[in-house]
This record gives C-alpha cells, sequence and structure tokens, in this order.
C-alpha cells in the first residue's frame, strides 16, 4: 500500500518585482518586501524596512536606469527564518560602496545602515550592479534598528 501523500514544505519562496525609479516608489517596495514575511517579529520588520528602503534609494538616487528589480527570497531551515534581498539596478557612474562621511552629512550612510541592521550584506557581484542583504532570526537573535544605534 503506498502511503498517502504528504506535502514537504518548500525551503524557500523567491519574489520578484519592478518599480519604477523615482522616490515615490521607495515606500512600495518597503511595503511589499515587508509584505512577503512570514510573521516577523517587529525588531526584523523594521530591519527588513529600512534596509530595502536603503537599498531602494541607492536604485533611485545613483542608478541611471527608468527602474530597479527587487528580489526577496524568504525560507526557512534548522528553527531559523531568513530572508535574502537583493535590490538590482541598471547601474551608475560608480559601484556601491561605504563611504567616509563627517558626521554632519545627510548622506553617504546608506550601506553602513544596511550593514548595521543585518548580517551580511555588499554590493553585488562585478557584472550586476546593486546591493543585497541577508537577515536571519529565531527568537531574540536580531537587533533592532533602535539597539544598533
Amino acid at each position: 500500500m503506498t502511503p498517502p501523500f504528504r506535502r514537504v514544505p518548500r525551503p524557500c519562496r523567491c519574489h520578484v518585482r519592478v518599480f519604477t525609479a523615482v522616490p515615490e516608489q521607495v515606500a512600495d517596495a518597503r511595503s511589499w518586501a515587508v509584505a512577503l514575511l512570514p510573521r516577523p517579529p517587529a525588531r526584523v520588520a523594521d530591519a527588513v524596512r529600512l534596509a530595502v528602503s536603503e537599498a531602494a534609494t541607492n536604485a533611485v538616487r545613483h542608478s541611471v536606469g527608468p527602474d530597479y528589480r527587487l528580489h526577496v527570497t524568504v525560507g526557512r531551515a534548522c528553527a531559523r527564518s531568513w530572508v535574502y534581498v537583493q535590490c538590482e539596478d541598471r547601474g551608475g557612474p560608480t559601484v556601491p560602496r561605504s563611504a567616509d562621511v563627517p558626521h554632519w552629512s545627510e548622506t553617504g550612510r546608506g550601506l553602513h545602515l544596511i550593514s548595521a541592521v543585518t548580517d551580511l550584506s555588499g554590493p553585488l557581484a562585478e557584472d550586476m550592479s546593486g546591493i543585497y542583504f541577508f537577515l536571519s532570526w529565531s527568537p531574540g537573535a536580531v537587533r533592532s534598528v533602535a539597539e544598533s544605534g
């Protein structure tokens, strides 16, 4: 006798959406990415919201293209949930890098902020333009945005 069919949970789910490279779309990118997370703790939602906002703003300000693509992959393994986000744009005159800026500067802190609230982040591979970040969590494992500053 054949055992009844049993669904095996998918290890991860990948979502992709293209946003127009205008400031008004950054809020939509933030909301969309956070909505994909399966019941995240508030501190995780805050971290993803901030990191997506900074990555999308970077694409809007520095890319030469009319749009950017946001890839959000959400998964769960060994009692930990995780999210990998990749914000891919059309490139610009420079590659994303952390800047040494004076403490009074209002710009140049986006990559520092992303790094502060995620487990891993950086520019995409040389043949791509944009930023990625990775964040995993279990209860009490992720710093809140307020705690990281």
